[in-house]
């Protein structure tokens, strides 16, 4: 299991840091002992609460232990002790109530102690939809309408991905939504479950999982640094749709580098922090873009992949890690202006894995 540096949110719904952990004394006792109400699942009880009081928290990317499944185990079988689902279950509503964070939280359809969290929007605050016209935006406005559950919205058609920071600054919402017309919801709580997961504290741009009519997947969060040109890669690019993903985390909240702007949610307050799209940018090229500033300020960008949607429509051609190779003339000047972010190793994507795509494929060792 080759892991992410420190992701909240996955690690509330999968106990990924778990093996091979090393802290001190004080923060132990700061945190507490094991507790035996989470027997069987005692580590991710033990984990979350020491990530909580933790000034910082540090991963290590190297193989440093091998580990061995006995027939027996719990680890091999998690039917052998089926209280450890309702232990970790216990543990992460736990520390939803010691952080005032009101949410469900179940088994996923993967796994069992793998957690499906969902959050409980406070207040009812306003959400401002933006639909960006690529020509179908009446077909797109239509299905929102009808399959959205959230009430206190309203619905903007922008006419050009140059006009997107106009008709943010314009809308009425707490918070904003970007939506290519190209997409269809069939999940009436789609808003719901964004908005949830927006309000978050330390979110940033929030997106879910974008599928092709014919099941394959075409987003759900970028890797940086990665793909043909070094910018990026999108993650599982050309999967089917329903695929589990690596360690299971198609099938729950996760910290990423970046999203796209075919689907993005921010808090307006965010959106205008960094002042908005780079409205020069085409798509894929936007969305990075703003995910590196937001990246910049101090919140994470989430991909929450309950929130599925369908991509109606052929596109123009992309490459085998998502990019776009007709906009291939931006590559250079892009990489000048983001340097450092798209240098350094992307703290959500280990680096034993091969960086040509973001498929999760390890590395080859020379």
């Amino acid at each position: 299991h080759f892991k992410p540096d420190y992701s909240l949110h996955a690690l509330r719904s999968n106990n990924y840091i778990c093996h091979a952990s090393c802290f001190s004394r004080e923060l132990f006792e700061k945190a507490g002992d094991f507790r035996k109400e989470f027997d069987g699942s005692q580590d991710h009880d033990l984990i979350l609460r020491l990530t909580e009081k933790a000034d910082r928290i540090e991963h290590i990317s190297k193989v440093l232990y091998f580990w061995r499944c006995h027939e027996e185990s719990v680890a091999s079988d998690i039917s052998a002790k089926t209280y450890a689902i309702d232990a970790g279950i216990n543990a992460v509503k736990a520390h939803l109530e010691r952080n005032n964070i009101l949410g469900t939280v179940e088994s996923s359809p993967v796994f069992p102690v793998i957690y499906d969290v969902k959050y409980k929007i406070k207040g009812d605050p306003k959400v401002s939809i933006i639909v960006t016209s690529t020509g179908n935006a009446r077909e797109c406005v239509k299905n929102i309408k009808k399959n959205t559950s959230y009430a206190n919205k309203e619905i903007f058609v922008c006419k050009s991905l140059e006009k997107r920071n106009a008709a943010a600054k314009s809308a009425n919402g707490d918070y904003i939504v970007f939506v290519d017309d190209r997409l269809r919801f069939s999940d009436k709580h789609w808003l719901k479950n964004l908005l949830g997961v927006c309000m978050q504290k330390n979110s940033g741009a929030v997106s879910g999982k974008i599928i092709y009519k014919n099941g394959i997947l075409r987003d759900a969060g970028i890797v940086l640094g990665a793909g043909a040109n070094g910018i990026g890669a999108n993650v599982l690019f050309r999967y089917k749709g329903d695929n589990e993903g690596y360690l299971g985390n198609m099938y729950f909240n996760r910290e990423v580098s970046a999203v796209c702007d075919n689907l993005l949610m921010i808090s307006k307050d965010n959106f205008l922090k960094v002042e908005g799209f780079n409205e020069t940018l085409p798509e894929w090229y936007a969305g990075i873009d703003l995910s590196i500033k937001l990246n910049k300020t101090g919140v994470n960008n989430i991909v929450a992949p309950y929130v599925t949607a369908t991509f109606m429509e052929k596109e123009k051609e992309r490459g085998i890690s998502g990019n776009f190779p007709s906009y291939s003339d931006l590559d250079e000047e892009f990489m000048e202006k983001h340097k450092e972010a798209l240098s350094k190793p992307d703290p959500y994507y280990n680096e034993n894995f091969d960086k040509r795509a973001a498929n999760f494929i390890i590395k080859k060792i020379e």
